[in-house]
C-alpha cells in the first residue's frame, strides 16, 4: 500500500452507514491487518475548524468520527460506519473523509481519502408528509 487511495462515498442522512473496503498491499494481494486498528473522519472541508472556540495558536477541528473496525485481518478488510443518530445530524451535501490505520506499533499511514456525498432524502424533518 505505497499510495493514498481516492474514492467517493454517498451517505443517506438518517440511516445508518457502513462501507466495506479490503486493503491491498502493492501486489494486489489483501494486506495482512493483524494488529491494525481503523480510524476515519469526516468534515465539511478538510480545514474545517471550530470557529467559535478556536484562538489563533489553538485551532479546534470540526469533524465527526467514524467507527472503524477490521473485519476480518487475513483478507484485508476494514470497514467505517455511522449510526442513524449521527447521519439525521447531516446536511445534505458535499462533505470529505479520511481514512487511516495504525499498525498497533505507532506507525500511522493514511490509506483513503475523497469525498462524502450526503444525500438528505432519508433525513427525518420532524412533519407527517
Amino acid at each position: 500500500m505505497a499510495s493514498q487511495i481516492q474514492q467517493n462515498i454517498t451517505i443517506s442522512a438518517g440511516v445508518p452507514f457502513t462501507k466495506q473496503f479490503t486493503a491491498l498491499n502493492e501486489d494486489r494481494s489483501p494486506k495482512d491487518l493483524t494488529g491494525y486498528t481503523v480510524s476515519a473522519r469526516l468534515a465539511k472541508h478538510n480545514k474545517a475548524v471550530n470557529a467559535l472556540t478556536t484562538k489563533n495558536t489553538a485551532p479546534v477541528w470540526r469533524y465527526i468520527d467514524f467507527t472503524g473496525a477490521v473485519v476480518n485481518p487475513t483478507a484485508g478488510t476494514y470497514s467505517i460506519s455511522l449510526s442513524a443518530e449521527t447521519t439525521t445530524k447531516l446536511k445534505e451535501g458535499k462533505y470529505v473523509f479520511n481514512i487511516v490505520f495504525n499498525d498497533g506499533s505507532g506507525n500511522y499511514t493514511n490509506v483513503m481519502e475523497g469525498l462524502a456525498l450526503v444525500d438528505g432524502a432519508f433525513a427525518h424533518t420532524g412533519t407527517n408528509g
